[in-house]
């Protein structure tokens, strides 16, 4: 394959894991104040902000990955 397009798959790939790891962290931060000492109140707001926010990023990643798996077989189509 060319090399412009390896790379252009790396970058594919790449772009693929960042929205993984949103996802990973914003969940895993939802998970960390429930173990927090804030008061009950704010910690349900925060809890319930971080479980939508976390959904939201789960949702871009299964939606994009999709779009990005599908771009990269074009790729390596294209190149071979």
């Amino acid at each position: 394959m060319l090399k412009g397009l390896d790379k252009e798959i790396d970058y594919l790939r790449d772009a693929k894991t960042h929205f993984w790891v949103a996802f990973l962290g914003s969940f895993g931060g939802s998970v960390s104040i429930t173990l927090s000492h804030f008061p009950l109140i704010p910690k349900i707001i925060m809890m319930i902000i971080g479980f939508v926010f976390s959904l939201i990023f789960l949702m871009n990643y299964l939606k994009k990955g999709v779009m990005i798996e599908r771009r990269i077989n074009f790729l390596k189509k294209k190149g071979e």
